[in-house]
């Protein structure tokens, strides 16, 4: 192959790679622009942290020089002051019938009417469809219990707590406030690495590794929303879990 060949068939890649480029964030924006329109509310959280903090879509940028988006400050407020231009955030939203999240970074907070936070345009926008992941509320006369027996942290920790909702892989807990949360999220993680779930009709037969995936203010009262994901749960418990899942759904004529 010629020299000239050679460059001639980079150019062109380059050119094909661009027209592609131009073409997915042309339908990034499309997207965030009807999200934004309709100013959806959102939830982000901070890399390496359990936090959860909520905002709403202001508007997408598309400049000459600058693409990206606006959001609104931080709810609770207290998040406002943990979003550093650079700093890595995930963002999750309803729209339509499904469920989206991207990651992006903070370029930095802004003046318009209001203070907002400027972020990037994200590479990648994921869809993912509700019906796949959308958490059932237990029953109050057949609760599902954490066993805390032999654990006196955990035991201390959650002597006023109750599952509110659960799905085939994870759990949602209310906890009520405790110093521990606020002082540092490694403590759950920690806290919930080795448990035991009572179901109604039997208790799971190997304990559940679990990592906590958000903490949040429970707004109906004091105390906090966790919400935990199974990392490592024996075949035939979730199976067991799995077949709860299946009878509450029909229960609430979900299925």
């Amino acid at each position: 192959m010629k020299l000239k060949d050679y460059f001639s068939r980079i150019k062109a890649i380059k050119s094909v790679m661009n027209n592609l480029t131009q073409e997915r964030e042309n339908k990034i924006l499309t997207h965030l622009n009807k999200v934004c329109s309709k100013n959806k509310p959102l939830e982000l959280s901070l890399e390496n942290s359990f936090l959860t903090y909520k905002s709403m879509f202001v508007s997408a940028i598309d400049g000459v020089e600058s693409q990206g988006i606006l959001i609104d400050t931080m709810m609770p407020i207290e998040g406002d002051a943990r979003l550093k231009p650079g700093t890595d955030v995930h963002i999750s939203y309803n729209y339509g019938m499904s469920r989206y999240k991207f990651d992006t970074k903070v370029k930095s907070k802004v003046m318009v009417q209001f203070p907002a936070y400027y972020l990037e345009l994200p590479q990648n926008i994921i869809s993912a469809d509700k019906r796949y992941d959308y958490r059932l509320p237990t029953k109050k006369s057949k609760p599902i219990l954490i066993d805390r027996s032999g654990d006196r942290i955990l035991s201390s920790l959650l002597s006023k707590s109750m599952i509110k909702n659960f799905t085939n892989d994870g759990i949602c807990i209310y906890i009520p406030p405790v110093t521990q949360i606020t002082e540092g999220l490694n403590f759950l993680s920690e806290l919930f690495s080795r448990f035991f779930l009572r179901l109604p009709d039997s208790t799971l037969t190997n304990p559940i590794k679990a990592s906590c995936r958000y903490i949040k203010p429970a707004y109906s009262s004091n105390g906090y929303v966790c919400g935990l994901r199974f990392d490592d749960i024996n075949h035939w418990d979730k199976t067991k879990l799995m077949n709860m899942y299946d009878d509450r759904k029909r229960e609430l004529r979900l299925a």
